[in-house]
């Protein structure tokens, strides 16, 4: 990323604060805490649970939704440890579904969900021969969706299942971390879990293109 990039980030998480602390300020996180319970009654609960569960499995499966603004709200509301799992449950049951589409129903479905180029592209990085660390790192600087390539290439299936694991569970523990800071108003915390996350992709992104370049070479 280059510095340009990191100012508008750094104002955009800026902006965040101060949007959460007038909104949070105002009882308005109340009201919509009270409207997403509706009632204590048990039936309620379980109804919001599996609303936000399944919007993480969908935030896998179509790409450019993401789990990551509702996590504050479901800390409050069912704590770090259920925040944690729900996340990590429904993104590996977004993986394993968009494996599944690729391998099974193939081209013509992805192509419903993905671009052309996208897949093409993509493509070109998976095969059945490509070696542990190369798809680990392909897996994590590239976006969730990229589950629906693994299953086209029909990468094996406990090996992606390994990688989507590792990457999920630590993504999921930031998200928590960093949404655990916002709610106590800790901007140096939340800054911090955030550039975890920026130079965990960049160089992800970096090693990722420095072993390809050595395998042209070769």
């Amino acid at each position: 990323m280059d510095r340009r990039a990191i100012l508008v980030l750094f104002l955009v998480l800026i902006g965040v604060f101060w949007i959460w602390g007038y909104v949070s300020s105002k009882g308005f996180i109340d009201k919509i805490i009270e409207l997403i319970q509706l009632s204590n009654s048990s039936r309620n609960i379980i109804l919001s649970i599996a609303i936000f569960w399944l919007f993480s499995v969908i935030s896998v499966l179509l790409g450019p939704l993401t789990s990551a603004p509702l996590v504050p709200i479901a800390i409050l509301l069912w704590g770090n440890w259920a925040t944690f799992w729900l996340l990590f449950s429904g993104w590996i049951t977004g993986g394993i579904l968009a494996y599944s589409i690729g391998r099974h129903l193939g081209h013509a479905i992805v192509l419903k969900i993905l671009s052309a180029d996208k897949i093409k592209t993509w493509e070109e990085f998976i095969s059945r021969r490509v070696n542990f660390l190369v798809a680990f790192l392909f897996r994590l600087a590239m976006p969730a969706e990229t589950g629906y390539v693994f299953g086209l290439a029909h990468y094996d299936f406990i090996k992606y299942i390994g990688i989507t694991s590792i990457i999920e569970a630590v993504t999921a523990a930031i998200l928590v971390f960093a949404g655990k800071a916002l709610i106590d108003q800790n901007l140096a915390a939340f800054i911090f879990w955030v550039a975890i996350v920026i130079i965990t992709l960049a160089a992800s992104a970096y090693f990722l293109a420095q072993r390809i370049r050595k395998a042209k070479a070769l």
